[in-house]
């Protein structure tokens, strides 16, 4: 089994390489693919009857692009999703559209707060979209060159974001926060190694923002400072939460899920499954975590989390990939998100080859696929 936090560094060195349509009643209209303009954040709504029969959908197998790395549901009608090559798009709840980034290294998080979206990456990217659509992706001035694994925002003008140069071992990892329009960087707490690699970053509100990284770190800012807040000593990749507690993914050999909750960190009880990589809760308590070799785990009505087995696992039966170029046999899942409608998205690939293949998984109601 592949222990993928220690080989980061070295999958890592290949790089990745216009008018958005408001879609109409019945969504006839040829995709479009470059968004500079639209009329609204969120556009007339011809999604699916929300009550139809939900069921895993394979939305999108083998992106030649690359894998796809993270994805922010704001609404049903408001879909973001990031990957390598500097990919970038979005679902206004009728159909899917590419949008510029102006970048082509990969792109590894997004989160979105009013009217904007902010995307991390390589080179110390930080892209910003406009939600409404109605100006490009411009990118910001960081104080660094690593590539930035996560981001969080507190508001359009208050947002963190950490990583780490994957390629020198030696390097510092770096924890940035945006304040008032410019980006610096902050000193990690005194007793942390800031050699440490730092994966994500998520928070309540500006004053109780948490960041997750190898070796059990898991530093909190009280909105006066950071402090170290003591964990197993396993790597957190992704963390997200709820109104009272806290919950991390990870794992090195095997996957690792805990929540913190008082000030208590108790580690969830896992069959043998992969490292985890991705973690989103919905607003109804649903809970999905997601991971290597096409880990999907849901949280169960008595707390447990457990291997999802209604969901595609080898999407190439019987394992020979049909899509041309394609070598990914069963991917990799990097991230998930639930929407408004309780809609879930899963995001992933060829993480261990090289970030090849993108892949995009729904569940909910019959799902467009125009676009993609």
């Amino acid at each position: 089994m592949l222990a993928w936090f220690g080989t980061l560094r070295l999958m890592l060195k290949t790089p990745y390489a216009t008018l958005l349509l408001v879609c109409l009643v019945a969504c006839s209209e040829s995709p479009s693919t470059v968004s500079d303009a639209a009329t609204s954040i969120h556009p007339p709504d011809c999604a699916p009857d929300p009550s139809g029969e939900p069921s895993w959908q394979v939305l999108d197998l083998c992106r030649s692009e690359g894998q796809l790395l993270s994805v922010s549901a704001h609404t049903h009608n408001d879909v973001w999703v990031v990957g390598a090559g500097g990919q970038i798009l979005h679902f206004d709840g009728c159909r899917w559209s590419s949008v510029a980034s102006g970048v082509t290294t990969d792109l590894w998080w997004t989160t979105s707060v009013g009217n904007t979206v902010f995307i991390t990456g390589q080179n110390g990217a930080v892209v910003r979209v406009p939600r409404d659509r109605l100006a490009p992706a411009t990118s910001m001035d960081t104080p660094t060159d690593v590539t930035l694994f996560g981001i969080w925002a507190a508001s359009e003008s208050d947002a963190w974001s950490v990583g780490f140069d994957p390629l020198d071992p030696d390097s510092d990892s770096v924890i940035l926060r945006l304040v008032d329009g410019v980006w610096t960087s902050i000193d990690f707490p005194i007793g942390v190694d800031p050699k440490t690699d730092l994966f994500k970053v998520w928070g309540r509100a500006a004053d109780d923002v948490w960041i997750v990284g190898r070796d059990g770190v898991i530093l909190h800012f009280d909105g006066t400072a950071l402090s170290r807040v003591e964990s197993p000593d396993t790597d957190w990749v992704t963390v997200t939460g709820t109104s009272d507690k806290m919950i991390m993914v990870g794992g090195s050999q095997t996957g690792a899920l805990a929540i913190l909750e008082q000030g208590e960190l108790t580690s969830i009880s896992l069959d043998s499954v992969p490292p985890l990589q991705g973690i989103c809760m919905g607003t109804k308590g649903q809970g999905i975590a997601t991971g290597l070799f096409g880990a999907i785990l849901q949280k169960q009505t008595d707390g447990s989390w457990l291997t999802d087995y209604n969901a595609p696992l080898d999407l190439f039966t019987p394992g020979e990939p049909p899509v041309e170029g394609c070598t990914t046999v069963i991917p990799d899942y990097h991230a998930c998100a639930i929407d408004d409608r309780g809609g879930i998205y899963l995001v992933g690939g060829g993480f261990s080859s090289g970030l090849r293949d993108g892949t995009l998984l729904y569940y909910g109601p019959a799902h467009s696929t125009d676009g993609l």
